[in-house]
């Protein structure tokens, strides 16, 4: 995408009250996520037996959960744990699946039709079940979770990317190009992967909300990140499992958070998607 455009979508963007609304929320979580350490006086992992359950108030903000740990220290952690995999994941499946469906679309014989029925295969196969029996191979950790729910995504950009690539290389512009004897790394370059921006970030929000929440189900089920370590996941575990009664607000602010931070970012990418197609048109 040309500079001049990506510089007036920009402008756009932020002259919109309700986008900047939305960025400014999800700027603020993941400042505070990275700030935790700073922000917050309780170490996330020390316990306070004496302080167990604590409700709310001017010393614990959020509350304790059962064994006197701070919901506010740990919710903080747990969005930075919920950011890392999630973008991790969104890299390594964006890389991944644009090299693989370029590829695909620009050289469209055996090796794109194995490589279809293979992807086939994949999107059969449930997205949740892929990424359990990953962390169960690998074992429970950030990085585990974040390429199992990356690899998981490759197949839907590696397909999306494909379909771009052939509409693109059907263009007459495209077909200008080749006849003048333009090699496909210079056609890719200039033709291909600035009109790829628009499909595939349409399908950032769902990938990253997937990627987020199935984060949270496997540590929900006790198979995400392992305890101590704090993620919204398991927090919500602990709080329904044991506390939901005494201690609701063990659930209610990692719970709370993980929604706001899933709609903030589709909600965002949504409106950039608006005027990147307005200015386009």
């Amino acid at each position: 995408m040309p500079e001049n455009t990506l510089r007036q979508i920009l402008r756009l963007t932020l002259r919109d009250y309700a986008i900047f609304l939305l960025i400014s929320a999800f700027l603020i979580l993941c400042i505070l996520s990275i700030l935790a350490e700073v922000i917050s006086s309780h170490d996330p992992l020390s316990q306070h037996l004496e302080d167990r359950l604590s409700k709310p108030d001017s010393t614990y903000y959020l509350g304790t959960d059962g064994l006197g740990r701070d919901i506010f220290s740990r919710v903080l952690h747990g969005i930075r744990t919920s950011l890392v995999i999630g973008f991790t994941s969104l890299a390594i499946s964006s890389v991944l699946g644009v090299t693989i469906g370029i590829y695909c679309g620009m050289n469209e014989g055996r090796i794109d039709l194995t490589v279809q029925r293979i992807i086939d295969v994949l999107l059969a196969f449930p997205f949740f079940l892929f990424a359990l029996i990953f962390v169960v191979a690998l074992g429970p950790s950030i990085i585990s979770l974040a390429i199992a729910i990356g690899l998981g995504h490759i197949p839907i950009i590696a397909r999306l990317s494909r379909a771009n690539t052939i509409l693109i290389k059907q263009s007459l512009y495209v077909e200008a190009a080749q006849m003048i004897g333009a090699e496909d790394i210079h056609i890719v370059r200039v033709h291909i992967l600035p009109n790829s921006f628009i499909p595939i970030l349409a399908q950032l929000p769902s990938n990253f909300a997937n990627a987020i929440g199935t984060e949270a189900a496997l540590s929900f089920f006790g198979l995400g990140i392992a305890k101590p370590i704090p993620s919204l996941g398991n927090m919500m575990s602990d709080g329904i499992t044991n506390f939901i009664e005494v201690a609701p607000w063990i659930t209610f602010f990692p719970a709370i958070t993980l929604i706001v931070l899933i709609l903030t970012f589709s909600a965002i990418i949504d409106k950039f998607q608006q005027h990147t197609t307005h200015l386009r048109r």
